[in-house]
């Protein structure tokens, strides 16, 4: 098994790309976080849960409510529009 310094560096950039398409109101696909952690699908689910605790899923959320979190201590914003912003809620017409 590789080094678990160098998982967690390529586990690092996946999240990193994860906070990128989030700032650009989209979010990554699994194919995507794979690759650019430079893993295969089926290992980088599974290492991704062993070393960080967490699934992608998660981490996403977890970074949608901290990105909401942020707007919210700035006090730019209600909390329905941090939500709306950081991805929590869709608003459907």
């Amino acid at each position: 098994m590789a080094n678990q310094a160098y998982l967690l560096q390529q586990l690092n950039k996946a999240v990193l790309l994860m906070a990128t398409r989030l700032d650009q109101e989209q979010q990554a696909s699994l194919d995507e976080l794979a690759e650019a952690a430079a893993l295969s699908k089926y290992h980088f689910h599974r290492i991704y849960r062993l070393l960080l605790g967490e699934t992608c899923q998660q981490t996403q959320l977890r970074l949608k409510l901290a990105k909401a979190g942020q707007a919210l201590a700035l006090a730019q914003t209600s909390v329905t529009e941090a939500a709306l912003q950081a991805g929590l809620l869709r608003l459907s017409l």
